[in-house]
């Protein structure tokens, strides 16, 4: 065989003989007894606990875990393990060293002052910071997964000696008496508090001097009018008491400053006519009715008629109240100065009444007029208002005219013509307020107002028709100041508020500087008011003026008849539960024509016109 051949055959044996396999060794006895004594051995972990503030750590035995530890996330707790600082959840071993470290905030307290508005008390605000301490909190029991629990205990500042607090009242000049106990609880607060430490001397107020009615008096209740009346009384009745005051004693504020006591000046009423004042005992120097208001005691006569008056009795004028258990009929002129009280009716006559009107029952086709000096002085007033800058214009140019004459040659003839010039040629409208001044007024205003009567007598003697061409620059001031003297009288002076008072109103004129009172219906009459007209039935037809406001149940008539109401103030108002058509509404200027009914409706005030419609 050749070498080719053997080799041959021996690869194909190789390529199809099967692999020998190895025999199995069989562990020894002693491997066996090793793996047997690891399985026997427990498991330990590693654990973490804290006792008295401090981190306390086993290791892991047997192939164990390692405790760790959670850090809470506070600015104010920093944890360092071997001296770098971790955060979070941490890895421990029994060989770290676990340090702790805490931030504390420190009590504080600050103190400041506040002054009351009336400047009499002052106080301390003590402004209170408490102070925190961390602390460890421990947690015995060891765990695997130890979470850090951190305890917060308060601080408060030590008290604070009551020395600060009165020094700081002493730098800041503070005088009066000073609250002890008040301080100290400020200096052993442990909140925010605030504590008044000193007070100055309020003032004492005194007591002004009152007048006080006599206490025998009772009063009369009239169920017509529903009224009440103080009685009539007879001459040398006291019919009040001057009660005397005292002055007040002045405070001291914190400041040391000197604080006055209000004014006790008394505001005692008027004395009139019917009354004296004796060793301060107010006493009746007249028979007649006591009347006391806010602003006026007096004792008016009353002139009293059991009948109906008419023509045939005259002209009648009283000065006092006019009572009349009856009616007013057939042209009579009645004329008072205080009341005018008709328990029937006013039919075609004129009524005045200077201190009101009450009618029982209804007037008709009449003239009433209610407060007419109030009238008077309300003219008055306005004329001054015109009359005082064209007076002052009057002397100025008069003045100025005598500076550039007194140079001429002819000085003498010619300034005694100025006021002549002046009057014709540049104050024509002085000249005719002059002539109203007197006609607006009466004799009767004279009688009682010793202020007009000096003006109308001045003026009648010096400014008149026939004497004003010799006025001199002396007149003229003397004359401006008179007037201006007048005017603050008039403004200072309280306001009548008069009222007039009925149950029917038909085709009469009705004047009052108070209020007007219709209790049933107002027919084709006009009406003027210085304060409200309340109508509480039906107003048709005619003209209501008002000052501030008119309250009507029903306005206008369903058949259309022209009824106007007009109201003056800014913020006046018109009321009606019931509007009919062709009603003229104006407030202020502000016109409304209404062409339907319409119901509950406002118009005025601070709505420009505010209806609510009855859709029921």
């Amino acid at each position: 065989m050749s070498i080719k051949s053997v080799l041959k055959r021996l690869l194909v044996d190789d390529l199809f003989r099967e692999p020998s396999r190895p025999e199995p060794v069989l562990p020894s006895t002693s491997q066996n007894s090793n793996h047997s004594v690891q399985r026997d051995l427990a498991i330990v972990h590693g654990t973490a606990s804290v006792r008295d503030g401090q981190v306390i750590v086993t290791d892991p035995i047997n192939d164990g875990s390692y405790a760790t530890i959670v850090i809470p996330e506070n600015p104010l707790i920093q944890v360092y393990v071997n001296g770098e600082r971790v955060e979070g959840e941490t890895v421990v071993s029994r060989s770290h060293i676990v340090d702790i470290q805490f931030s504390s905030i420190q009590p504080r307290v600050s103190y400041d002052v506040v002054v009351s508005d009336d400047e009499l008390s002052v106080s301390v605000r003590a402004n209170v910071v408490k102070g925190v301490e961390l602390h460890l909190k421990d947690d015995r029991v060891p765990k695997r997964r130890l979470k850090l629990e951190i305890e917060e205990v308060d601080r408060y500042p030590n008290p604070a000696s009551p020395a600060v607090i009165l020094d700081l009242l002493y730098k800041n000049g503070f005088h009066g008496v000073i609250d002890y106990p008040a301080i100290h609880r400020l200096c052993t607060a442990r909140g925010t508090q605030q504590e008044v430490v000193l007070r100055g001397s309020p003032p004492r107020q005194g007591k002004p001097a009152n007048l006080r009615l006599s206490t025998s008096f009772q009063t009369e209740r009239d169920s017509l009018f529903r009224t009440v009346r103080l009685p009539k009384v007879a001459i040398g009745t006291t019919c009040a008491v001057i009660e005397p005051g005292f002055e007040g004693v002045p405070g001291v504020n914190v400041y040391g400053v000197p604080i006055l006591p209000a004014s006790t000046t008394p505001h005692l009423p008027r004395l009139g006519d019917g009354v004296t004042d004796v060793n301060g005992d107010i006493v009746a120097i007249r028979e007649g009715r006591l009347v006391y208001t806010k602003h006026r005691i007096d004792v008016v006569p009353e002139l009293i008629f059991e009948r109906n008056l008419s023509s045939d009795d005259g002209k009648i004028e009283f000065d006092g109240n006019i009572v009349v258990h009856g009616s007013i009929r057939n042209g009579a002129i009645v004329k008072a100065s205080g009341a005018v009280i008709v328990y029937g009716d006013i039919e075609t006559s004129s009524v005045i009444g200077g201190q009101g009107v009450l009618v029982g029952e209804g007037i008709y086709g009449s003239t009433v007029i209610s407060g007419h000096h109030q009238i008077v002085y309300d003219r008055l007033l306005q004329l001054l208002n015109r009359m005082i800058p064209e007076l002052s214009r009057f002397g100025h140019e008069y003045a100025l005219m005598i500076a550039h004459a007194i140079k001429r040659f002819d000085a003498h003839t010619t300034i005694p013509k100025i006021p002549g010039i002046l009057f014709e040629k540049r104050h024509k409208r002085l000249a005719q307020m002059v002539e109203q001044f007197v006609d607006e007024g009466s004799v009767e205003l004279s009688n009682i107002d010793p202020i007009y009567r000096d003006l109308r007598e001045l003026i009648e003697t010096t400014w008149s028709r026939n004497y004003r061409q010799n006025v001199s620059q002396k007149d003229c001031e003397i004359f401006l100041d008179k007037l201006i003297a007048f005017r603050r009288s008039l403004e200072s002076s309280p306001t009548q508020r008069t009222v007039v008072h009925a149950k029917h109103v038909a085709s009469s004129t009705i004047r009052s500087v108070g209020n007007i009172v219709v209790k049933c219906n107002c027919y084709s009459s006009n009406l003027e008011s210085g304060n409200t007209v309340a109508i509480q039935q039906a107003l048709r037809g005619g003209f209501v003026i008002a000052r501030k406001s008119v309250y009507v149940t029903e306005l206008g008539s369903p058949l259309a008849v022209e009824t106007s109401v007009r109201v003056e103030d800014f913020n006046g108002f018109i009321r009606a539960q019931v509007n009919h058509p062709n009603t003229l509404l104006e407030v202020h200027g502000r016109r409304v024509r209404t062409y339907n009914t319409e119901r509950n409706i406002r118009y005025g005030g601070s709505l420009q016109y505010d209806q609510d419609r009855d859709r029921r």
